[in-house]
This record gives structure tokens, C-alpha cells and sequence, in this order.
């Protein structure tokens, strides 16, 4: 009923970005609540009926077997979110066999809501708001079922129920050495999280998350929360966009795990020995001819396996080759407002093919910088070489092979100048767009 009331408040308010903003949130926390719900119901006949709880996690080791390692079909928390919550013509990839749980109530409810949002605020607002639900639920779920094409949460060795333990390697150490007594994640902290480096680990994050209440009367609610929340600040060039799905809010945690992601390796390790800001070693010749070089190669490892972890199982790939009927939703009956185009599996920004396309020209971005980088650093080096050898015959010691001479030694000092300029700036650029990354 909570649902049908919010699907009408939204027509009645819909030119109304504050009222519009609220709902559209709670919609966010009713579809997460409605997949927790549908989690506890598979757990209805275990022994351990909330391992989402620490208190109970070691309990429901008798339950649960994480899947880690070969075992992994699926090894991106993206495409894990794909297969749980998408649908033929979602436009996020989510055409996934599910024999025994397409029909789900979370997916009902998720999928009726999209296109509810589609109806009143169009297809861009409507994408939006799903890419919110998946922030949301990456940054809020810990413990996930592992599904298979028959079952939306497989048994395993033992009638252990098979599962994804979200992890966060970097968090985690951050919130050891600087909160070790923080146990809940509260709301206005969710959006301070990071948006990569989760992957699947042997434990899940040792942390709650609190969702929002959820209120029983809606136009109480928004009388309540419209006094105490602005309009969205971040608004889109589209004036029927209401709520955008925002990037991870600056803070010291963010800028922390910035620093410490395993690929800046290389630079926090020099940054901190010589007591410089990443910004200062565009001019740092040490810097530039023996580390940078290092560094890159460290954001190409990062980047290909990246590229690597979004491949979608064979499975899927060959259930998708196939010729489907068309989605069954009303999204086909709303004429302009959604066109064939917007049905199509890959046509959302956010999808993952869309994604593993940004990694993929992100690689291949670094890549040309290295190569750059690894060209200039052995012209800079022949140049050094050519320089030193000339001075050691200007002060007298002996050479057995040919040295440069005076006009040689100048233009190898011009060379070596230049080297380090190229160098400086492929330095700069792979700073930039490493900062533009979280």
C-alpha cells in the first residue's frame, strides 16, 4: 500500500523538486528493504536467521559458505547487482537467466517503481534513481546471496547457503587505525564511502548499516521532511530531474582512501619519502625518470583487471546472444517518452558494458602514456649518459671510447631538457585523471 500511495504522491507533486526529491528517496530505502525482506525469507528454515548482524555472524558460519577464488562466476559487486536486481530491457545488462526467481517481490517492486518513475519524471530521472538504488546498496549490504539461474540463493558443499561477502580492504584499514570503535554506519556517512575497490572476501565489512524508518503516512512524512531537507543543491540541466545520483561526498575518509588505493602505491611511497604533494613532482626529475614509469604501470595493472572483472559469466553472454521476446513492462506503452533505443540492454550511461568501455579507453589512455613515458625516460637517460661521458673527458680522465664533443654535449643537454618537460606533463595528466577517480 506504502508504494501505491507514493506512486500517487508523485503525480500530484511532480512539478515540485523538494516533494519530488523526498519520494524518490524513500522509494530508494523502500526497495531495500523490500530485498532485505525477500533475504529473510530464504533464511526462514536456517539456524541463523540474521547473519546481516555481527553479533550473529559467527553463528551463521553454520549457514553460509562465502565463495571466493576459481569458485567465483561472477567477480564484480556490479554485475553481482546486475543479476540480483535487473530485467530484460533495463538497459543495464539485465537480461540474466533466473528459472525460479525472475518474479521475486524486491524485482517486482524495483521494476514497478522504474517505471513509474519513467511515467512521471521521464527515462533520465528514471535512470538516476537506479543508479542511486545500486550506490545505496553497494555501499549499505555486506553479506549478498550468490544466486545461479535456478535459485536466488544456491546451496552449496554441505546445504551451506552459498554468498558474497563484500569487503573493502582500504576501508577496512582506514576504519581500524582511525574508528575502531565505529560499529554503525550512519546515513549521512553513506555517501562518503567509496564507489570502487569492493570485491568479494572471506569476511564481510564488520559494520551495520542504518536504513531509514520507514513512515506510515506519507503526507505526514513530507510535511515532516520537507522542513527539515533543502532542495537538492546538485541539480541536472534537465528540469524534470529532481534527484541525481552524486559522486562520493569529499572527506577525510574519501580523500584518505584516495591516497591508499594499492595502484597510487608508488607515489604515496615517494610523496612521503621526500616530503612533497603529488602536485610538486611535475618537476622532480627523480620523479619523473625513475618513478613515474612505475606508476603508470601500476594504474594499466589496475585498470585490466578492472577491465577483466566486469566480463559477464559464459553463460550469460550465450543466454543473451539469443533472440528474447520483447520486456514485458509498460515502459513499451509510453510512446515518446521511451524509445526502442531505451530498451536496449547496454543504452543506460551506467550500464556495464557501458563501464567496462570507460575502463577499457581509461587502459588504453595510460598505456599511451606509458609508452610516452618509457620513450622520453630512454632519451633522457642516453642524453645523461652522453653528458657525463663529455665531462669525464674535460676533466682529464681517460676514456677508451668515443665521447661526445662540445656541440654534441649542448644539444644532449637541450634533449634531456625536453625529455623532462615531455615527462612532466604526462605526470600532470595521469595526476589529473587519477583525481577525477574515486
Amino acid at each position: 500500500m506504502l508504494f501505491h500511495d507514493i506512486f500517487s504522491r508523485m503525480l500530484d507533486v511532480r512539478l515540485d523538486p523538494a516533494h519530488s526529491a523526498l519520494l524518490l528517496q524513500l522509494l530508494v530505502t523502500l526497495c531495500l528493504r523490500a530485498f532485505r525482506k525477500d533475504v529473510f525469507r530464504s533464511l526462514a528454515n536456517c539456524i541463523t536467521q540474521q547473519p546481516l548482524h555481527p553479533a550473529r555472524l559467527e553463528d551463521a558460519c553454520n549457514d553460509i559458505q562465502f565463495i571466493t577464488g576459481s569458485r567465483m562466476k561472477v567477480r564484480n559487486i556490479e554485475i553481482l547487482f546486475a543479476w540480483l536486481w535487473g530485467w530484460n530491457g533495463d538497459g543495464n545488462n539485465g537480461n540474466w537467466p533466473r528459472k525460479h526467481w525472475e518474479s521475486k517481490q524486491y524485482r517486482v517492486l524495483f521494476h514497478q517503481s522504474f517505471d513509474i518513475i519513467v511515467r512521471v519524471y521521464e527515462v533520465q530521472q528514471a535512470r538516476e534513481w537506479q543508479t542511486i538504488v545500486k550506490q545505496t546498496f553497494i555501499h549499505s549490504h555486506w553479506i549478498l546471496p550468490y544466486p545461479s539461474m535456478a535459485a536466488f540463493w544456491t546451496h552449496g558443499k554441505g546445504g551451506k547457503l552459498r554468498s558474497w561477502a563484500s569487503t573493502h580492504s582500504e576501508l577496512v584499514n582506514y576504519l581500524q587505525q582511525y574508528q575502531p570503535e565505529l560499529t554503525i554506519i550512519k546515513l549521512d556517512m553513506i555517501n562518503e564511502l567509496p564507489l570502487a575497490g569492493w570485491e568479494a572476501g572471506g569476511q564481510p565489512l564488520p559494520l551495520n548499516v542504518a536504513l531509514p524508518s520507514v513512515p506510515s503516512n506519507v503526507d505526514a512524512w513530507l510535511a515532516i521532511e520537507q522542513g527539515q531537507h533543502s532542495v537538492p543543491t546538485v541539480m541536472s540541466p534537465n528540469p524534470a530531474v529532481f534527484l541525481l545520483a552524486v559522486d562520493v561526498h569529499s572527506s577525510e575518509l574519501s580523500r584518505h582512501l584516495q591516497a591508499t588505493m594499492a595502484e597510487h602505491h608508488v607515489l604515496r611511497s615517494f610523496t612521503e619519502k621526500e616530503g612533497q604533494s603529488a602536485s610538486q613532482l611535475h618537476t622532480n626529475h627523480k620523479w619523473l625518470t625513475s618513478q613515474l614509469v612505475l606508476h603508470i604501470q601500476a594504474l594499466v595493472k589496475a585498470e585490466r583487471q578492472q577491465v577483466q572483472s566486469m566480463d559477464l559469466p559464459i553463460a550469460t553472454q550465450s543466454w543473451q546472444s539469443h533472440p528474447r521476446p520483447q520486456p514485458n513492462s509498460n515502459l513499451t506503452l509510453l510512446g515518446p517518452r521511451l524509445s526502442r533505443m531505451d530498451l536496449e540492454e547496454d543504452s543506460d550511461p551506467e550500464s556495464l558494458v557501458r563501464k567496462q568501455e570507460k575502463h577499457a579507453r581509461c587502459q588504453g589512455r595510460m598505456q599511451q602514456w606509458l609508452k610516452v613515458a618509457q620513450i622520453e625516460v630512454f632519451y633522457y637517460n642516453q642524453c645523461r649518459t652522453a653528458m657525463k661521458a663529455y665531462q669525464c673527458k674535460a676533466a682529464g680522465r681517460g676514456q677508451t671510447t668515443q665521447v661526445p664533443n662540445q656541440s654534441e654535449f649542448e644539444k644532449a643537454q637541450v634533449q634531456s631538457q625536453k625529455a623532462i618537460g615531455c615527462l612532466g606533463q604526462v605526470s600532470q595528466q595521469v595526476t589529473h585523471h587519477a583525481e577525477g577517480k574515486v
